[in-house]
């Protein structure tokens, strides 16, 4: 009587896990709607759409969640002249966030939903703004953000993903060459962007 011989039994195969995996991003910004609006001493309300970059690092921490810290520059126009006779407002927003982020495989292989927050701070210069009594158009900002954010990544190579996500931002500014004894502080601000880009994982 032969002996049963056991066959090697293949383990089946695991999704790769996130932990200790790192992914760089780059790619475009938009900020079709930004609003920062001041109610204190005098009247800013300024409204535009904002163009730019964005860049980001983060480090899968276990499993689908993953921390970083990215980067945004925008360049802003205006889209009224309002009663500046100084011309529609220009400028730029800078945004550094602090990044937490969740991300569920769905689709085809490597393909994964996105959500998640951003929270950090973030500086702006408005140029051409009406400030009613006063007579310099430039308004410096600082201040802090939340956003909220949600998206989506589809793999194109090995490691390389296309990768497209939106958010929305709200928070607060200090102007911060108002000057005494003018104060323009926790000025609203909310925005909606969209960011599309590559991410990479090295």
């Amino acid at each position: 009587m032969q002996g049963l011989t056991a066959e090697a039994i293949p383990e089946p195969a695991h999704h790769s896990d996130a932990a200790g995996q790192l992914e760089l991003r780059a790619g475009a910004e938009l900020v079709p709607f930004q609003a920062i609006q001041g109610f204190r001493d005098y009247s800013l309300e300024e409204h535009g759409v904002a163009y730019g970059g964005f860049a980001a690092g983060l480090l899968g921490v276990t499993g689908r969640l993953w921390l970083g810290i990215g980067a945004s520059f925008a360049g802003l126009r205006g889209d009224w002249d309002g009663v500046s006779p100084h011309g529609p407002m220009g400028g730029w927003l800078l945004h550094v966030p602090l990044l937490v982020e969740l991300g569920f495989p769905v689709g085809t292989e490597g393909s994964r939903a996105i959500g998640g927050l951003e929270l950090g701070g973030m500086f702006a210069k408005l140029t051409n703004v009406y400030q009613g009594h006063l007579t310099n158009p430039t308004v410096n900002l600082r201040g802090r953000f939340l956003g909220l954010r949600g998206g989506y990544v589809l793999p194109i190579g090995e490691d390389l993903g296309l990768g497209a996500l939106l958010g929305v931002r709200a928070g607060t500014f200090d102007q911060t060459n108002s000057g005494d004894p003018v104060e323009n502080q926790g000025l609203p601000y909310l925005s909606i962007a969209v960011q599309l880009g590559l991410y990479f994982q090295p």
